[in-house]
Parts: structure tokens; sequence; C-alpha cells
């Protein structure tokens, strides 16, 4: 998907926090003509006024690895943004992400709901689908982003371009209360060959508004037949919660179903880690930025 055209030009061109506008976010490394290194760079809108960038598709050619080459690449992005980060990086990426200090190799946590995990009998009341966001929620955004200490700018803008808008993956959003005034969560079904799971890839809810979305999303889950729920996210702010309403820490040394990746079935990559620079004056902590697994490329319909 990382190739087609359309999807290209709604990840990187699109993005409401684009500060190249009219013009892409993304670095190509030439040699001699020959495009020999890549770097897409989808730009967001981070609270405390941070101009951020998610690190996506770093691919140097074979030749020039272990050269400089994506070392090369970091730098040149860190001179356009304040933060960047990336998730899901693998092992030939992470010395260049090292030479550039950013932060330590980090893992979302994700959350599990399993049939058997949960004695959930009836739906949750007062949980309605959401079609797209509005100026009603950019007034509630407002007082929901005090509970972070840097995350995306989760505007009706953002929103609305992210998931109701996607060109190529359709999502369901549900809310709690007027136009998710306590909260929302966002939710995907995917089918694989040997599991259908129901991902929430983005929530964002008070204490007791975030139980109900969970609940409705395990009524939603065993409506369609899926096999599971997950939510992959960083943080532990809300643990008790999440734990709460059935949901259970994966730990793949206990359990190792189901796998993350179900298109198809990948039983070797366990976990999603993440890492990120901050290059301005700001000093921010690993447990004060919040991502879900929609905050970049990771969710993607193929």
């Amino acid at each position: 998907i990382i190739t087609d055209e359309e999807y290209f030009d709604w990840q990187y061109l699109q993005a409401p926090g684009n500060i190249h506008t009219p013009r892409y976010s993304n670095l190509v490394l030439r040699k001699n003509g020959d495009i020999k290194g890549h770097l897409g760079l989808i730009p967001y809108a981070f609270t405390r006024g941070i101009r951020a960038a998610f690190a996506a598709s770093l691919i140097v050619a074979p030749e020039l690895r272990s050269h400089g080459a994506g070392v090369f690449l970091l730098r040149e992005a860190e001179k356009y943004f304040d933060f960047l980060y990336t998730t899901g990086y693998n092992a030939k990426a992470a010395p260049a992400l090292k030479i550039q200090q950013w932060s330590a190799e980090q893992l979302l946590t994700r959350w599990v709901w399993r049939p058997t995990s949960s004695t959930l009998e009836t739906e949750p009341e007062g949980v309605h689908k959401i079609s797209s966001f509005d100026d009603t929620w950019d007034m509630m955004w407002q007082a929901h982003k005090k509970s972070f200490g840097a995350t995306i700018e989760r505007t009706s803008e953002y929103l609305n371009w992210r998931f109701v808008n996607n060109p190529k993956i359709a999502y369901t959003i549900l809310g709690v209360g007027s136009s998710a005034e306590n909260g929302y969560a966002v939710l995907r079904l995917e089918k694989g060959p040997d599991y259908t799971g129901l991902r929430i890839v983005d929530c964002i809810a008070r204490d007791g508004a975030l139980t109900v979305l969970l609940q409705q999303s395990i009524a939603v889950a065993r409506e369609l037949g899926a096999d599971f729920v997950d939510f992959l996210v960083s943080g532990t702010h809300k643990d008790e919660v999440i734990e709460a309403a059935g949901f259970a820490r994966f730990d793949p040394d206990i359990n190792p179903e189901p796998p993350i990746f179900i298109l198809p079935t990948d039983r070797e990559s366990l976990t999603i880690n993440y890492a990120f620079k901050y290059t301005g004056q700001l000093d921010i902590h690993t447990d004060e930025v919040y991502f879900t697994k929609a905050d970049g490329d990771r969710d993607r319909a193929f």
C-alpha cells in the first residue's frame, strides 16, 4: 500500500499538520541521479505547539547501509521538525536511530480481550456511532488533552482526515456523550486466515467513558464473531481502567496467541516498538508521550 498513489497523497500531502504544503514532506537521497534512499515524514501538529512527524519507510540501498546513509536522512529530517518518532521499526534502522540519540527502544503495551476473559452480559448504554467530528469536539479536546504530556492534536480536522476520510480503510467510530463529549474509540475489523480481530486503533476518553467504550467494543466483537479485541498504546495512566473492563496485558511468554499481525499470520513479530527524539528545548520523557497504533503508519489496509 505504501506505493499506492492515492494512499501516498493522503498520508503525506493531505495531512493537516504538513508544514511543507503543498509539497510532500518526504526526503529522497540521490547518488549520481539515482535514488538510493528515502525517508517518509508524516507531519503532525502535537500538543504544546510542537511540530512533529512520524518517520516512515526509512529505506536505503543495500550498498549504502552501514555507511551513514540512514543517519544522513534522519539528520536532515531533524532540521524541519521539533519532534520525530517512529513505531514498528526493524533492526536495520536501530543503529541509525541510536547514532542520532533517539530514545532507547520502548514497547507499546498490547491489551487483549478474548471471549473467555469477560463476563459481559449486556451492551452498555449511551454509546452511538460517529460519522464525523465537528467544532463541538474541538472544544471537548481542549479539556481531554490536558491528560497527556505530548500527543497528536486530535482536532476535528485531524480525526476526520485520519479516520472519516481515509481512502482505503473503513473505520467504525464510537462516541459517548454528545459528539463524543466524554470520549471516542475507533474500531477496525480485520479478518485473517486464522483469526478475526477487532482492533481499537485509537481512543480518547475519561475513565468512566473509557470503560463504556471498551465494553461496547467487546459487544461489537461478540456480534461480529471476532476472536479477540486488542488495543496498543503507550504509557500506563489508564491501565487499571482497561484491565477492569475485561482486557489483559498481552504477554507472549505466557500465551503468544493471538499474534499481532494476522494478515498474514505472523508469529515471529510479537511486539510493536517505538522511539522518538525531541530536537527543541522542552525535555519530553517517555511516560509523557501518548501513542496508539494509528499514530503513524502501523494501521493500514494491507
